[in-house]
């Protein structure tokens, strides 16, 4: 019996394989969890002026008209309900371009790219020897895996996936990708690879930079106290996109009671609740709806999630 199991062949090369995107798929699965939150919350925006994309050492500017294929690169945003992308392709101010990768009988191309403050976008497609496999057990949930700079999870910033979508030629995809808040440079790069493209393992690498769009910055230097004051907050500077907004803050808060914590509420001048993500102790970033003129942001204090105290707001107008 031993030496029949001796005699069995194994295929090694399959068995590698598939641990291999067991692992990729459960990075993937690892950053899609940090961003649930902000996938969800995916249905706004609007920007300012058309980006400069890098790469390779050749300088994309984008053109004063409409380019042809706008409309079906914020076609592609639509479709993954990503309306910070959408509205950006409506502004036209998407950088369309053409950066090819090959490998494994496949194309892939970055078709677009954008960065707003907070968010860095990009649309793709893939040719060539792509399969129908998409999902399921033989292949990641959304189609593709990507890896960033050194390939460590800790630098792969987290982001918004478009699954691959099947096209007459092959597949469409998308990518919004959260900017860390210490990343406060106007021109940002990121170099990405993708590792998994419709069925099919392999490297397509891009070296990436791009400008962001046009911005305001403003001083707050507003502060409000809890009556009990063991909380107060100060409100230092926001930074304004055309699709969401990021204010700083420092808090300095000694509770007595167990279980007390704080959080924030944020509407538009009309009382519309606007989206928002507490980054740290030190940035909320807002996700702004189109037209918003001004904003208020409600500090509150809570115990055991209860709401206890709303403290004084503030309004900043975003003009």
């Amino acid at each position: 019996m031993r030496k029949d199991l001796h005699e069995i062949e194994v295929p090694t090369d399959e068995v590698f394989q598939a641990i291999q995107l067991g692992i990729e798929q459960a990075q993937q699965l690892e950053i899609k969890a940090k961003r649930t939150k902000v996938t969800k919350r995916m249905t706004y925006f609007t920007s300012v002026a058309a980006a400069l994309f890098l790469a390779s050492g050749f300088i994309f500017t984008p053109v004063s008209n409409v380019l042809a294929q706008v409309p079906l690169i914020g076609g592609i945003y639509e479709k993954y309900q990503m309306s910070i992308g959408e509205q950006i392709a409506h502004e036209q101010l998407l950088t369309e371009m053409s950066l090819i990768a090959n490998d494994q009988d496949i194309q892939v191309e970055v078709t677009s790219v954008f960065y707003d403050t907070a968010y860095v976008g990009m649309t793709f497609k893939a040719t060539g020897a792509v399969t129908n496999t998409i999902g399921g057990d033989k292949a990641p949930e959304a189609g593709f895996t990507y890896e960033m700079f050194d390939g460590k999870d800790t630098s792969t910033w987290g982001g918004a996936l478009g699954s691959l979508t099947k096209t007459e030629n092959g597949y469409t995809g998308a990518l919004i990708l959260d900017v860390p808040a210490n990343v406060t440079e106007d021109v940002i790069s990121f170099p990405i690879t993708f590792t998994h493209m419709a069925g099919v393992r392999g490297e397509w690498s891009f070296d990436l930079a791009v400008e962001k769009l046009p911005f305001k910055q403003q001083i707050i230097n507003q502060q409000v106290t809890s009556k009990n004051r063991e909380l107060s907050i100060t409100f230092d500077e926001i930074q304004i996109g055309r699709t969401n907004a990021r204010i700083s803050y420092t808090a300095n808060f000694e509770s007595t009671i167990e279980g007390q914590t704080y959080t924030f509420e944020a509407y538009t001048i009309h009382g519309e609740k606007i989206n928002f993500n507490q980054i740290s102790n030190a940035t909320l970033l807002l996700e702004l709806p189109k037209d918003t003129t001004s904003i208020k942001i409600v500090p509150v204090l809570k115990i055991n999630s209860v709401k206890t105290e709303q403290l004084k707001p503030i309004t900043i107008d975003l003009n």
